[in-house]
């Protein structure tokens, strides 16, 4: 008796393990790339980190002009790329520097923002469809 119930049930299973297998493949795809993405916005926010210390760097050295008000900074695609050589330089949407020298005390204020487009929906639903990373850096002397 125990034969022919597992005679009928393998009749009755048949195909379940391609659809199983078709259905675990497609959520391990998409977690797959969330992870890669994920991995981007993290590689991209250090990236921007990266160029605002080293144009901050630059700005205390006196090689770069002070910029305010909102003017960005005259960078070109090859001083960006040997700070920050995987963002894409046209997504850079600002880089500003501020120097104030009141009350005897100089800060130099570096900002810039970056438009990162995420990949895959989970990650766009957490983030939005276009997210702005900014980085800041502030040094006193």
């Amino acid at each position: 008796m125990s034969f022919a119930f597992n005679k009928h049930r393998r009749r009755g299973d048949a195909g379940v393990t391609s659809l199983e297998v078709a259905v675990i493949f497609g959520v391990f795809i998409v977690l797959v790339f969330s992870i890669i993405d994920l991995s981007r916005y993290l590689f991209s926010q250090q990236a921007l980190t990266t160029l605002v210390t080293a144009t901050a760097r630059q700005g205390f050295a006196g090689t770069l002009p002070a910029f305010c008000n909102g003017a960005s900074l005259p960078q070109t695609e090859t001083q960006v790329a040997a700070f920050a050589p995987l963002l894409d330089f046209n997504r850079i949407t600002s880089l500003a520097m501020c120097v104030d020298q009141g009350s005897g005390v100089t800060v130099l204020t570096v900002t810039a923002s970056y438009s990162f487009q995420p990949i895959t929906p989970l990650i766009e639903a957490m983030l939005g469809p276009a997210s702005t990373m900014t980085a800041s850096m502030t040094y006193s002397y």
